[in-house]
């Protein structure tokens, strides 16, 4: 189930998802599809821990993270896909990041770590009230048309 931003209207979300698989953006993975925890420093990791209680300990076996209303920053987002990078949320399914401003740059992160593979199960997104513009929803669907989601499902 995908839950996009509100202002979106009225489109009917099947046909939503047809269009976005239409475009023609790509994503730049910068070339590297392994996990880049490395880049992210252990304070950012551990201010993000703080801000969402996902840590490594209490996170291995979860299906179902749920950060709504968290203040998530594509910061943040980093510093989540880099927890899983390490091991955290292997069997993540559904993933809520709706009232949060992720904005464009947070999307680019969601995508990238899409393309690194580490959403193959993801089976449910939410995604309002995010702040995303053309760019993040154009982004979102060349995540989707990459392959590397389809286990996503409309509703």
């Amino acid at each position: 189930m995908i839950g996009l931003p509100g202002s979106l209207g009225g489109m009917h979300l099947p046909c939503l998802v047809l269009a976005l698989a239409a475009l023609r953006v790509e994503i730049s993975a910068d070339g590297d599809s392994r996990c880049s925890e490395a880049m992210v420093p252990d304070e950012v990791i551990e201010r993000f821990s703080n801000k969402t209680n996902v840590k490594m300990s209490n996170q291995r076996t979860a299906s179902y993270i749920s950060m709504v209303e968290s203040s998530l920053d594509a910061t943040d987002l980093e510093a989540f896909f880099a927890l899983q990078c390490k091991g955290a949320v292997p069997a993540l399914e559904r993933l809520v990041l709706s009232t949060n401003p992720i904005k464009d740059e947070g999307m680019k992160v969601f995508a990238a770590a899409a393309l690194r593979g580490s959403l193959k199960k993801l089976s449910h997104l939410w995604l309002s009230s995010t702040e995303l513009g053309d760019a993040g929803v154009q982004t979102f669907a060349s995540a989707i048309r990459s392959g590397q989601l389809n286990n996503l499902k409309a509703s």
